[in-house]
């Protein structure tokens, strides 16, 4: 989350909780599609949306993330400790980023009919 949160911070940007997480995850939207070459994207294709919040809640806490209010949202950035861990861990997020979910095998077929 730091990482993206710095890719972010590169391009001026900030993003809200739901923006975070949405970037984590890889989620293609309007919104998330000029970031999908950042390091970060989809980095975190299975993580649930309640354990990416409290992560986020715990960065937060912890004083990793600041947060600002603003279009009737609260908006996330880097504070300057998250800034250094962010710096620390992109060269192994590089690794891990712009996966593809897997292809769902078929769970439900058709019937053959009678005399196929």
């Amino acid at each position: 989350m730091l990482a993206i949160a710095y890719g972010l911070e590169k391009r001026r940007k900030c993003a809200s909780m739901d923006g975070l997480i949405k970037l984590a995850r890889g989620i293609v939207d309007e919104e998330t599609k000029p970031f999908q070459k950042m390091v970060g994207f989809a980095s975190l294709l299975s993580l649930s949306p309640k354990k990416a919040k409290m992560g986020i809640h715990t960065l937060v806490h912890h004083g990793y993330l600041d947060q600002i209010y603003k279009e009737g949202d609260y908006f996330l950035r880097l504070s300057k400790l998250g800034r250094q861990e962010a710096i620390l861990f992109l060269p192994k997020l590089e690794t891990t980023s712009f996966k593809e979910s897997k292809k769902a095998k078929p769970t439900i077929t058709a019937l053959p009919r009678k005399g196929e």
